[in-house]
């Protein structure tokens, strides 16, 4: 080492490179090999082929304030061996916004200075970390007394009214759509966009959901869509304010964000998760589907009972008119024959007695006639009132409300074991018919 005095200081002073020597010897002397350090991915950079170069800090606890910051580097023959690894463990991409457990060593070079070198990564530690936040986000709903408040809704007994949270060029939403509107039902949809990935997605989905809520009364749940996508996509859904908006939401949210195995924060707190867009077109149809076919039986049933009670009436009425028509003969031939035998036994009395008998007849046939009127009339409104049942019990009417009525080979379906991948089906509506070829079928079980 050179030593070389300033006019004004005895303090030595040294050229760089003996500096840098110095460091490193202390750095050799003072430190381990390697440590484990927990830090946060706020940049990874990497062509392919060539070595990745990250950025690592540290926040406060709140995430207001950075602590920390310092760069590393992965050399590529270590990258492909443990970030391939980590992936696959983790089912997300080594990206900025996640925490990390790495195994660092600590290089210095005279030319190029100190450098943390990553010699490994712990996915469990990462695995861990999301859990642990997620549980924190649910403990707080508990305790704040909203976890399960948006489960415990009623559910519609015909939900048309559909309100969609989802981005309109998803994949997903058209998904949802098609399926939607190829249903025999009149579903009533409008998107209220928001954007689904990224780090937009809690102000996006929640100021979608306020605009819901100001018009609750015209929808009757909200459906959360997204299509498939890198697990590290669903970060944005692993909200406490977004979780929190959803758990009190008025109206039931159902959620289809396109991960059978992963669930989000929102699964858990909304009424109901479907793994898919299409999982929650099915299961709207499915509901109506099987309210169609309750409205449909019960059509039937009041149709049958409205025809037999319209032929009981009308025997009634027959034998009615039967039976009249025989008393008024019966009465008028025994007023003869007394008016006869009267005639005979008595003389000037008798034309008398005759016009008394006379005046009787005439009374009991205007009685009669009035009788019959009256009998005939009481029926007559029976049968307005009957031909009234049966008109609304008409099929044709239900068609009219909206409905539809599937028929095959001529005969409803109300059953759908009866059907098979297939049969061709037609589908009465309102103004017309639709012939149609069954593809899938799903039993309500």
């Amino acid at each position: 080492m050179t030593e070389y005095l300033t006019p004004s200081t005895s303090i030595p002073y040294l050229r760089l490179s003996e500096m840098n020597a110095l460091v490193q010897a202390v750095l050799q002397s003072e430190f381990c090999d390697r440590y484990w350090v927990v830090a946060e991915l706020s940049e990874v950079r990497r062509r392919p082929g060539s070595h990745c170069y990250i950025e690592l800090i540290e926040k406060e606890a709140n995430g207001n304030r950075l602590l920390a910051k310092t760069s590393a580097v992965i050399w590529n023959g270590v990258y492909d061996e443990v970030v391939p690894e980590f992936e696959r463990i983790t089912g997300m991409p080594f990206a900025s916004g996640i925490k990390v457990l790495l195994q660092v060593s600590l290089s210095f070079h005279e030319v190029y200075g100190l450098k943390f070198v990553v010699e490994d990564i712990d996915p469990s530690f990462t695995l861990g970390e999301q859990q642990r936040r997620r549980q924190q986000i649910l403990d707080q709903l508990k305790a704040d007394g909203v976890l399960t408040l948006n489960q415990e809704l009623d559910f519609p007994q015909l939900p048309l009214r559909v309100a969609v949270v989802s981005s309109a060029s998803a994949a997903g939403y058209g998904d949802f759509m098609k399926q939607i509107e190829a249903s025999p039902f009149a579903f009533h949809t409008q998107l209220f966009p928001a954007v689904m990935q990224g780090d937009r997605v809690e102000e996006s989905v929640i100021a979608a959901l306020e605009e819901i809520a100001e018009q609750e009364a015209e929808w009757d749940l909200v459906v959360i869509i997204r299509g498939g996508g890198a697990v590290s996509d669903l970060n944005g859904f692993e909200s406490y304010l977004l979780a929190a908006h959803v758990a009190q939401f008025p109206l039931p949210v159902l959620t289809g964000i396109g991960h059978e195995r992963d669930e989000t924060v929102i699964d858990l707190v909304a009424h109901r998760r479907l793994k898919t867009p299409t999982a929650v077109a099915a299961f709207l149809i499915e509901i109506l589907q099987g309210e169609a076919e309750t409205l449909t039986t019960f059509s039937q049933y009041i149709k049958s009972g409205a025809e037999a009670l319209l032929l009981r009436e009308e025997e009634l009425l027959k034998r009615a008119e039967m039976n009249l028509g025989t008393c008024a003969h019966h009465a008028v031939q025994n007023a003869e024959q007394r008016l006869q035998l009267l005639t005979q036994n008595i003389g000037g009395a008798a034309l008398a007695y005759l016009g008394q008998w006379n005046e009787r007849i005439r009374f009991w046939n205007l009685q009669i006639e009035q009788g019959a009127q009256q009998v005939l009339h009481t029926s007559a409104q029976k049968l307005d009132a009957l031909e009234k049942v049966v008109h609304m019990a008409d099929p044709q009417r239900i068609l009219d409300l909206g409905f539809s009525l599937t028929l095959k080979d001529g005969h409803p379906i109300t059953d759908a074991e009866k059907l098979m991948k297939g049969d061709r089906v037609v589908i009465l509506l309102k103004n017309g018919k639709v012939e149609s070829e069954i593809k899938e079928i799903y039993n309500n079980k």
